[in-house]
């Protein structure tokens, strides 16, 4: 495992985290930034990793799914202010669990699904350069 590297990206994702809950990616952009971040996190740890790039990758998404996800729910009515189609959403899962209870709970799940993309971008990036 690449320590160091898991936490440099990971910690880039508390910009990503700052920047939904003041609106400038919002809460239907998000999706293809965290695309993008899990692309740009892939090649990052193809280039300065060369074991468990996988690994490496799922963990950078897991960890950035927490730190945005506490983030959200931390600054919830500055993110309400600025997301107010989000409004929309919360209201239909939440049912009797608080919204902030829900976005922590999905935040590491979400994570890994970027996680995930990120560590086969890294792998297949890694095997390519191999050739």
């Amino acid at each position: 495992m690449n320590w160091k590297i898991i936490l440099y990206l990971s910690l880039a994702s508390i910009v990503i985290g700052v920047a939904s809950v003041f609106g400038i990616f919002n809460s239907n952009f998000m999706p293809l930034v965290m695309l993008i971040f899990s692309v740009v996190s892939g090649y990052v740890i193809a280039k300065k990793s060369n074991t468990q790039l996988f690994m490496n990758g799922v963990l950078v998404g897991l960890f950035s799914g927490i730190l945005i996800s506490v983030i959200q729910a931390v600054m919830f009515d500055t993110y309400l202010l600025n997301n107010k189609e989000s409004l929309d959403g919360f209201t239909n899962i939440t049912g009797a669990m608080p919204t902030t209870s829900v976005i922590i709970f999905l935040g590491p799940f979400i994570g890994l699904i970027y996680g995930i993309i990120a560590g086969m971008v890294a792998s297949k990036i890694y095997k390519s350069n191999k050739k």
